[in-house]
């Protein structure tokens, strides 16, 4: 799962596989819980304890969110009320994309524009990536059908946020 976060924060992901295997062998837990708004590391999680068979069943929880949507994460108290405001813009992106899929539009070069056209208003918004991807493989759609992953990390001054939604569309 070399997209996403893994790009930009190299070597992070063994370190996170490293201590959660640690954890999971002193506590020997029957069930693990981990949010989805960082939903590359709850794959790659499940699939660890997949792989490994770990008698574990590892439970994604959905992301909790600010009454304006914005996903609440220690980082946001580092945003300036101004910051707070412009990083509104990265759910409203990832709403209208989803707005977009599930009215017809097939293919994702095209909502991924529609999307950045979002972020691109505010000039405190430096992204570091916008993706739209399989949600079970986080491997790059050809068309928007089946299990879907929108992305997004982006910089709003020195503070890095991440969100997603997942979406389900019908197979034509």
């Amino acid at each position: 799962m070399k997209s996403l976060c893994a790009v930009s924060r190299p070597g992070h992901f063994e370190g996170v596989l490293l201590v959660i295997s640690r954890l999971f062998h002193f506590v020997q837990p029957d069930f693990a819980f981990f949010g989805k708004k960082d939903y590359q590391q709850y794959l790659l999680i499940r699939e660890f304890c997949n792989t490994l068979a770990f008698p574990i069943e590892v439970i994604g929880c959905e992301t909790v969110r600010s009454s304006q949507g914005l996903a609440l994460s220690s980082r946001n108290s580092r945003l300036s009320e101004t910051e707070k405001e412009e990083s509104l813009l990265i759910y409203r992106s990832l709403k209208l994309g989803e707005n977009q899929i599930f009215s017809g539009i097939k293919n994702p070069l095209l909502v991924k524009e529609i999307m950045k056209d979002v972020l691109d208003s505010s000039s405190k918004i430096r992204l570091d990536y916008l993706e739209i991807l399989n949600a079970d493989t986080l491997d790059p759609l050809e068309v928007l059908e089946g299990e879907i992953l929108l992305a997004i990390a982006a910089f709003i001054g020195p503070v890095r946020l991440i969100d997603n939604l997942t979406l389900s569309v019908p197979i034509s």
